[in-house]
Protein backbone atom coordinates (compact mmCIF):
# COMPACT_ATOMS: atom_id res chain seq x y z
CA UNK A 1 0.00 0.00 0.00
CA UNK A 2 0.89 3.60 -0.41
CA UNK A 3 1.42 7.00 0.98
CA UNK A 4 -2.11 7.57 3.34
CA UNK A 5 -2.32 10.76 1.90
CA UNK A 6 -2.06 9.78 -1.63
CA UNK A 7 -4.35 7.08 -1.10
CA UNK A 8 -7.18 9.41 0.64
CA UNK A 9 -6.65 11.22 -2.52
CA UNK A 10 -7.72 8.28 -4.57
CA UNK A 11 -10.42 6.88 -2.56
CA UNK A 12 -12.08 10.81 -2.61
CA UNK A 13 -11.67 10.94 -6.16
CA UNK A 14 -12.68 7.51 -7.04
CA UNK A 15 -15.94 8.20 -5.78
CA UNK A 16 -16.29 11.45 -7.57
CA UNK A 17 -16.04 9.72 -10.52
CA UNK A 18 -18.13 7.02 -9.66
CA UNK A 19 -20.96 9.82 -9.81
CA UNK A 20 -19.97 11.09 -12.63
CA UNK A 21 -20.02 7.60 -14.69
CA UNK A 22 -23.26 7.25 -13.53
CA UNK A 23 -24.61 9.93 -14.68
CA UNK A 24 -23.21 9.29 -18.15
CA UNK A 25 -24.80 5.88 -17.80
CA UNK A 26 -28.12 7.52 -17.64
CA UNK A 27 -27.55 9.61 -20.49
CA UNK A 28 -25.46 6.95 -22.46
CA UNK A 29 -28.95 4.33 -21.98
CA UNK A 30 -31.35 7.46 -23.14
CA UNK A 31 -29.20 8.86 -25.86
CA UNK A 32 -28.89 5.42 -27.78
CA UNK A 33 -32.22 4.79 -29.16
CA UNK A 34 -32.79 8.49 -29.69
CA UNK A 35 -29.43 8.14 -32.24
CA UNK A 36 -31.22 5.05 -33.45
CA UNK A 37 -34.25 6.60 -33.92
CA UNK A 38 -32.42 9.63 -35.61
CA UNK A 39 -30.16 7.35 -37.93
CA UNK A 40 -33.11 5.78 -39.31
CA UNK A 41 -34.82 8.90 -40.10
CA UNK A 42 -32.31 10.85 -41.88
CA UNK A 43 -32.64 7.71 -44.04
CA UNK A 44 -36.19 8.20 -45.20
CA UNK A 45 -35.90 9.70 -48.81
CA UNK A 46 -38.99 11.58 -48.71
CA UNK A 47 -40.04 12.42 -45.22
CA UNK A 48 -43.04 13.33 -44.27
CA UNK A 49 -44.03 16.53 -42.31
CA UNK A 50 -44.64 14.37 -39.50
CA UNK A 51 -41.56 12.56 -40.47
CA UNK A 52 -39.35 16.00 -40.01
CA UNK A 53 -41.40 17.23 -36.62
CA UNK A 54 -40.28 14.16 -34.92
CA UNK A 55 -37.20 14.44 -36.33
CA UNK A 56 -36.65 18.39 -34.97
CA UNK A 57 -37.67 16.65 -31.61
CA UNK A 58 -35.11 13.48 -31.25
CA UNK A 59 -32.39 15.63 -32.57
CA UNK A 60 -33.47 18.43 -29.64
CA UNK A 61 -33.96 15.74 -27.23
CA UNK A 62 -30.27 14.56 -27.76
CA UNK A 63 -28.70 18.16 -27.71
CA UNK A 64 -30.75 18.24 -24.42
CA UNK A 65 -28.72 14.85 -23.29
CA UNK A 66 -25.97 16.75 -24.60
CA UNK A 67 -25.98 19.55 -22.24
CA UNK A 68 -26.47 16.94 -19.41
CA UNK A 69 -23.26 15.20 -19.87
CA UNK A 70 -21.13 18.44 -20.41
CA UNK A 71 -22.69 20.17 -17.19
CA UNK A 72 -21.90 16.37 -15.42
CA UNK A 73 -18.46 16.93 -16.89
CA UNK A 74 -17.99 20.49 -15.59
CA UNK A 75 -19.31 19.13 -12.10
CA UNK A 76 -16.89 16.37 -12.20
CA UNK A 77 -13.97 19.04 -12.69
CA UNK A 78 -14.70 21.23 -10.17
CA UNK A 79 -15.01 18.84 -7.73
CA UNK A 80 -11.85 16.82 -8.60
CA UNK A 81 -10.41 20.30 -8.20
CA UNK A 82 -11.61 21.02 -4.96
CA UNK A 83 -10.18 17.28 -3.28
CA UNK A 84 -6.88 18.57 -1.89
CA UNK A 85 -3.74 16.64 -2.16
CA UNK A 86 -1.95 16.38 1.40
CA UNK A 87 0.81 18.32 1.86
CA UNK A 88 2.86 16.00 3.45
CA UNK A 89 1.99 13.10 0.72
CA UNK A 90 4.85 11.83 -0.68
CA UNK A 91 6.37 13.05 -3.47
CA UNK A 92 7.01 10.01 -5.77
CA UNK A 93 3.80 9.62 -5.44
CA UNK A 94 2.04 12.62 -6.17
CA UNK A 95 4.10 12.59 -9.59
CA UNK A 96 2.29 9.31 -10.48
CA UNK A 97 -1.47 10.82 -10.04
CA UNK A 98 -1.92 12.46 -13.21
CA UNK A 99 -1.52 9.53 -15.31
CA UNK A 100 -3.34 7.72 -12.57
CA UNK A 101 -6.40 10.53 -13.23
CA UNK A 102 -5.90 10.40 -16.82
CA UNK A 103 -6.52 6.09 -16.39
CA UNK A 104 -9.89 6.65 -14.02
CA UNK A 105 -11.18 8.79 -16.46
CA UNK A 106 -10.87 6.65 -19.40
CA UNK A 107 -12.60 3.89 -17.02
CA UNK A 108 -15.23 5.71 -15.94
CA UNK A 109 -16.30 7.45 -19.01
CA UNK A 110 -17.15 4.94 -20.89
CA UNK A 111 -20.31 4.85 -20.91
CA UNK A 112 -20.69 7.67 -22.74
CA UNK A 113 -17.78 7.07 -25.15
CA UNK A 114 -19.79 4.05 -26.91
CA UNK A 115 -22.24 6.95 -27.86
CA UNK A 116 -19.93 8.23 -30.12
CA UNK A 117 -17.97 10.65 -27.56
CA UNK A 118 -14.22 11.16 -26.81
CA UNK A 119 -13.25 12.35 -23.46
CA UNK A 120 -10.38 14.66 -23.52
CA UNK A 121 -8.38 15.18 -20.30
CA UNK A 122 -5.88 18.12 -19.86
CA UNK A 123 -4.92 17.06 -16.03
CA UNK A 124 -1.19 18.60 -14.64
CA UNK A 125 -0.33 18.30 -10.36
CA UNK A 126 2.73 20.25 -9.55
CA UNK A 127 4.24 17.55 -7.10
CA UNK A 128 6.13 20.42 -5.65
CA UNK A 129 3.68 22.07 -4.34
CA UNK A 130 1.51 18.58 -4.01
CA UNK A 131 -0.97 20.54 -5.55
CA UNK A 132 -3.67 19.58 -8.89
CA UNK A 133 -2.85 22.73 -11.13
CA UNK A 134 -4.93 21.62 -14.20
CA UNK A 135 -7.68 19.58 -14.62
CA UNK A 136 -9.61 19.76 -17.90
CA UNK A 137 -12.13 17.28 -19.49
CA UNK A 138 -14.00 17.61 -22.70
CA UNK A 139 -16.29 16.06 -24.10
CA UNK A 140 -15.96 15.84 -28.01
CA UNK A 141 -19.23 14.84 -29.81
CA UNK A 142 -18.92 12.67 -33.30
CA UNK A 143 -22.09 14.08 -35.00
Amino acid sequence: MGDKYVETYKKLASKTFDLWNKKLSDIAKKLKPIDEQIASLEKINKPTDADKKKLQDLQKRREDLRRQAVRASSEVTVNVMRIKIHPSANQQEVKSLAEWLKALVRQKGTPITNEGVTVVTDIAIDDTQRKLTNFNLTLQWRY
